[in-house]
């Protein structure tokens, strides 16, 4: 760009300057935004987060101890594996259909439905095993 003058160079350098200047505010401005937006929603996040009741209290009530590995184990050795407390009949009597099918049918629903999937809990113990679930289902039809 060439100017004829000094004075329009002078003038050109501060209008330059001043639209860099109001650029820059603009963004500090947009940023200071952005973060007033941003500490607004951590604010209402961390509200909804607050239990109406205060929440859980450490020792306010003794914790249920279920123990499901138990339960597995016991449903396992009286029906499941191979050297079974109870014999295929009695299986087929229990819950009225072979061991192949029951296992197929446990398969496939766990395939299907989440609920029906082993976890963990918060405290890194198993839950309650698929076998035992389905067996409630069973039971409970």
């Amino acid at each position: 760009m060439s100017f004829d003058n000094n004075y329009e160079a002078e003038y050109f350098d501060i209008d330059l300057n001043f639209n860099l200047l109001e650029d820059h505010q603009k963004e500090e401005n947009q940023i200071r935004e952005f973060q007033s937006r941003v500490e607004k929603y951590e604010h209402e996040l961390e509200n909804l987060r607050k239990c109406k009741w205060g929440g859980s209290v450490l020792g306010r009530l003794g914790t249920v101890e279920h123990n499901y590995e138990e339960a597995h184990n016991r449903l396992m050795n009286d029906y499941f594996i191979s050297d079974s407390k109870y014999k295929k009949k009695q299986f087929r009597r229990r819950f009225r259909m072979h061991k192949q099918l029951f296992l197929q049918i446990m398969d496939r629903i766990v395939d299907h439905d989440s609920y029906f999937q082993q976890k963990t809990n918060a405290a890194n113990k198993c839950g309650i095993s698929p076998h035992v679930k389905i067996t409630a289902a069973c039971n409970s039809a």
